[in-house]
């Protein structure tokens, strides 16, 4: 195999997995975002309940 097509390979498959990490870290940003806001909800119900 010539040496410009496995650099290709290795290339293309490195951008692969760069996009499935940044794919995942995006999920988990999004899912702090969701228990942060249900977490500040909870907390505002609760202190207009008069409980703290």
């Amino acid at each position: 195999m010539p040496t410009s097509m496995r650099r290709f390979l290795v290339a293309s498959c490195f951008a692969e997995v760069t996009q499935q990490i940044h794919s995942f870290r995006a999920s988990g940003v999004i899912l702090d975002h969701r228990v942060l806001a249900v977490a500040l909800d909870s907390m505002a119900f609760r202190k207009s309940a008069g409980n703290r």
